[in-house]
This record gives C-alpha cells, structure tokens and sequence, in this order.
C-alpha cells in the first residue's frame, strides 16, 4: 500500500494518544500491555468517491480482545485525511474498549 509506513505511525501515535487517555482501572505509573492487529485497510475509488474500509482487532494479555470496524467515504482528494480520520476513530474505538475490559477485570479482582 503506498504511504503505509507514514499510515502505521498514524495509527502507533493515535493509539498513544488514545491509551493515556483512557481509563484502564489501574493506578498512576502502572503499565498495560495490549496488543493491536490491522485485519484489512482498504482504499477504494469509484469515480468521485474514495472510500476507506478499515478492521481492526485489539487484545490484553488476559485473552479479552475487541474488535473496530469502520468505513468513510470522501472525495478523492482528501484521501490521505480520510484514512488518518478511520484510523484515529479505529484506535479510539479499540482503545476505549480494551481500557473498559481491563477496568472491569480490575474491579472484579479487587472484590
């Protein structure tokens, strides 16, 4: 794919962003691991629309994992905006869900 090392440290920095962001349950300083698997990343044109197809599967180390699926469309020049935009909602999406899963395996270990 062209752009794609420019595209995976998009996506590296959005879920950077998104994982100190988000609520993982456990306290300041403390670590998580996960791990995040790009399933596809297609780009498609069709006249005047592109449309972007991202999959996307997130997992802890417990072997909870989330899934993000997202598509966008747009015009074909602002192509490489729209794929930044899927990729950072993807990372989001995947981020939020994981954080939640630990939180809650967190709060049940803690009772």
């Amino acid at each position: 794919m062209p752009q794609a090392s420019y595209y995976k440290k998009h996506l590296e920095r959005s879920l950077q962003r998104e994982a100190g962001k988000a609520d993982w349950g456990a306290g300041e300083g403390s670590v998580i691991h996960y791990r995040v698997r790009v399933d596809s990343l297609r780009i498609e044109a069709a006249g005047d629309v592109v449309r972007v197809h991202c999959s996307a599967t997130g997992e802890l180390p417990n072997g909870k994992s989330a899934r993000s699926r997202l598509s966008f469309s747009g015009a074909p020049a602002a192509e490489r905006k729209l794929v930044q935009e899927v990729l950072s909602l993807v990372a989001r999406g995947l981020v939020t869900r994981l954080a939640e899963l630990e939180h809650r395996r967190r709060s049940q270990a803690a009772h």
